[in-house]
């Protein structure tokens, strides 16, 4: 997926509004915080390699501090795919272990970590979000002892149209153009304001398969027609 799928998630989810518009939708709630709250945390970088921990690795994650204080409150995280993973449940369960691990071994305080899926597939996602899902276990009483863990996976091209009308942020254009493709018809990106012309130009480019050269996207991002 290249350097294209990085724009989807190294560039437009790490902006707050983004990101905290995503966060919303993999809680299924409004979050009563200004994105000012939320500050870039890097996430891809080495670690000791005499360790059992070698690199801290997700695809966005922002950690939410107390604007007044600077307090950390959370750290928000999001894995985001275009086919189905068989082991995202595996991947996030690790991610988000590595970085209660790595706090503690840096004798930071533990702090909620929210993480979850978004989903840029064509089709809808059929693969296990469970760990007990994927697990047989023998007997009939040893699933009780069994800790499970789930993961939220929000199908972007799956959500209802009074959702996508109802979102402020670019990942409306990304919702819009994935359920337009669904249902076979052209998605045209309406007049209005796009706070991150080049991400979510490229963007959605790259999900609708079109080769997009700078020049082009420059007479895109200046015009103020509308773009099938």
């Amino acid at each position: 997926m290249g350097k294209e799928k990085d724009i989807l998630e190294r560039h437009l989810l790490e902006n707050p509004a983004e990101h905290k518009e995503a966060m919303e939708l993999i809680t299924g709630c409004k979050w009563d915080i200004h994105p000012a709250s939320f500050r870039h945390y890097p996430v891809h970088i080495p670690r000791d390699m005499g360790s059992t921990l070698s690199f801290l690795e997700q695809d966005s994650a922002m950690l939410v501090v107390d604007p007044a204080t600077e307090e950390e409150l959370a750290i928000t995280c999001t894995e985001n795919q275009t086919i189905p993973d068989p082991i995202m449940v595996e991947r996030l369960m690790a991610h988000i272990a590595n970085q209660y691990l790595t706090r503690a071994r840096d004798g930071k305080k533990p702090v909620p970590i929210i993480g979850g899926v978004l989903y840029y597939g064509d089709k809808p996602w059929t693969v296990p979000v469970s760990l007990k899902e994927k697990l047989k276990i023998p007997g009939t009483t040893l699933g009780s002892f069994i800790q499970d863990f789930r993961i939220q996976v929000v199908d972007l091209g799956g959500l209802p149209d009074q959702v996508i009308e109802n979102m402020t942020t670019d990942l409306r254009y990304f919702a819009g153009l994935l359920k337009a493709k669904r249902e076979g018809r052209q998605y045209t990106v309406n007049t209005g304001e796009i706070h991150h012309p080049v991400w979510t130009v490229k963007g959605l480019a790259y999900l609708s398969g079109m080769e997009i050269d700078d020049e082009e996207l420059l007479k895109m991002i200046e015009s103020k027609e509308e773009y099938t």
